[in-house]
Order: structure tokens, then sequence, then C-alpha cells
């Protein structure tokens, strides 16, 4: 099953179906989200009780980027990338090889 995106106005976009500028600005979201912060708050009660709840939880670096799904668009952005930039082979008397970017 292909991953959902899902924006904020609730609107749900297959992974594929994004386009290459907003793939890229989701991305570049998630990591300022992971070096800042990413803010997680939830509360509840129960108005019969009298009584109330609140959490608040600050995940970070590879916690948020996970949280966020970071490999996920990472990944679908070098697939992209892969298949429009052609691959260079470096051929030598000895060998020959495949070099890809690290992106």
């Amino acid at each position: 099953m292909e991953f959902v995106h899902k924006t904020k106005t609730g609107e749900e976009i297959l992974l594929s179906q994004i386009e290459d500028r907003h793939l890229i600005n989701i991305i570049k979201h998630i990591q300022q989200k992971a070096k800042e912060g990413w803010i997680i708050e939830s509360g509840g009660g129960n108005a019969l009780e009298h009584s109330m709840w609140y959490d608040r939880e600050v995940y970070e670096g590879e916690v948020a980027l996970k949280i966020l799904n970071y490999s996920i668009y990472a990944n679908e952005a070098i697939r992209r990338w892969e298949e429009t930039i052609p691959i260079i082979h470096h051929h030598s008397s000895s060998n020959s090889h495949t070099t890809k970017a690290n992106i």
C-alpha cells in the first residue's frame, strides 16, 4: 500500500502524486522541525470528576525525523532523482564501476 501524505488542511495525497517542489518543501519542513523540536500536545478531562490533564512532549533530531516519516519522503526524492539523472559509469583498464550521488 502506498504512503499517503496528509496536508495541513486535511487533504490526503498519494506520495507518488505529490509535485516535486512540494516534496522538497515537505523534506525541508521536516528537517527544520527536527532541528527546532517537534511539539506534541495532548490533554483531556472528565467534567463529572472535575479533572483535567495536559501533556507536552518535544521530540528532536533522529526521533523527530522518525516520527515525521522523514525516510519515506527522502527515499521518494532519491527515487525520483535516480529516475531523472543518468548514472555515471566509470571505465578503467582493470574494472568498471557505477557512481551514484549521495543526497
